[in-house]
């Protein structure tokens, strides 16, 4: 067998890995300017106050944000409305003037049972979700619940991203293995205790 060599070709591969060395040599020689974050900062800034695209996106934002801000200050403006007129109500039930300045103890009453309100309101909000999870790990104990979640609709997702993977063969026959070990030694248990009885 005879090999042929094209002293052509390596001479051109020489040539162009030398060009390619002398290239990486004379970048690597080049001194590079410390790279400052205050500088690049400005540099982004100013690439991104001339770029269309991103104005755009900037405008939208804005407008977005204002139009959020303007339904919520409406909102707001109902709400204080709403709870202007409850205190008029409260105090014509009251046998108050409507305009009358509330005194500092019908204050500190009203601010108690609004307190009060908020705290039954929270404590109602953490039994429900105390029995709801509370719900949630007794199912999880019974022996029913795997099957069932597996059929639901969480549980198809679960399986669809998450599919299971094949055994190996090797760890069946170890499986088989243990189970067939484990039979005999019930049958040698079992055998021991009838020849016992």
């Amino acid at each position: 067998m005879s090999i042929s060599v094209d002293s052509d070709q390596i001479e051109e591969d020489e040539f162009n890995g030398k060009r390619i060395a002398i290239k990486i040599l004379k970048f690597r020689c080049k001194p590079n300017s410390k790279l400052e974050a205050e500088e690049f900062k400005q540099m982004s800034l100013k690439d991104m106050n001339g770029n269309k695209e991103v104005k755009e996106f900037q405008e939208k934002c804005q407008a977005t944000h204002s139009s959020l801000v303007s339904r919520g200050s409406q909102r707001m403006s109902d709400k204080e409305e709403q709870r202007v007129l409850s205190a008029k109500v409260e105090a014509e039930d009251s046998g108050l003037d409507a305009d009358s300045e509330i005194g500092g103890e019908e204050k500190e009453q009203m601010a108690a049972q609004n307190q009060m309100i908020k705290d039954a309101n929270a404590k109602v909000r953490t039994d429900k979700l105390e029995a709801k999870l509370d719900g949630m790990s007794r199912m999880k104990n019974t022996p029913s619940f795997e099957p069932e979640y597996f059929m639901s609709h969480n549980g198809n997702q679960f399986l669809h991203e998450n599919p299971p993977k094949e055994l190996s063969p090797e760890v069946i026959m170890r499986m088989e293995q243990r189970l067939k070990r484990q039979n005999q030694k019930e049958s040698k248990m079992d055998g021991e205790s009838a020849k016992g009885a």
